[in-house]
């Protein structure tokens, strides 16, 4: 049985950049719904933009879109806005560290390929952590960094059977 040649990461990579010009900061390998795809977060001047794709075809998809200043804009409406909400005051000028960021400092603690970054966000005390799991081998470290400062907050790791 043979399967379809599929297109290596650079090759894809290259297709993401033609249809994004800018710097990937992420990049992934999948194969959900049976369907192999590269997934690729690209910054590009004020943006940060999501790009799928296919492995088999080459085709290219954009799937998000950011604009890097919409974090900026709330601070400025949070500055402008009377001061009822301290926590909400305090929450909006504080500045979130990038995902690049976030994983630099996590590699400090953990080894391998990033498979996932997520910002969360906590609505009770109002913060903000990026959960990062990383895969070395058969470990899998599970990694919490604080989306402001960069300080790690949790490690955990994992070894898979």
């Amino acid at each position: 049985k043979t399967s379809p040649k599929l297109m290596t990461e650079q090759e894809a990579k290259d297709i993401a950049l033609k249809e994004v010009n800018g710097t990937i900061i992420e990049a992934e390998y999948d194969h959900d719904d049976n369907r192999p795809h590269y997934e690729f977060e690209i910054q590009s001047n004020k943006e940060e933009v999501n790009v799928e794709v296919d492995a088999k075809t080459g085709k290219a998809t954009i799937t998000e879109r950011e604009t890097v200043q919409a974090a900026a804009v709330k601070e400025e409406k949070a500055n402008a806005a009377p001061k009822t909400n301290k926590a909400n005051a305090a929450a909006a000028k504080k500045a979130v560290i990038s995902k690049a960021e976030a994983i630099k400092s996590a590699k400090t603690v953990a080894k391998g390929t990033v498979t996932k970054v997520e910002l969360d966000h906590d609505d009770d005390d109002q913060t903000q952590v990026y959960e990062l799991e990383f895969k070395d081998g058969n470990v899998e470290y599970d990694v919490e960094v604080d989306a402001y400062t960069g300080k790690i907050l949790k490690v955990e790791q994992d070894l898979e059977d």
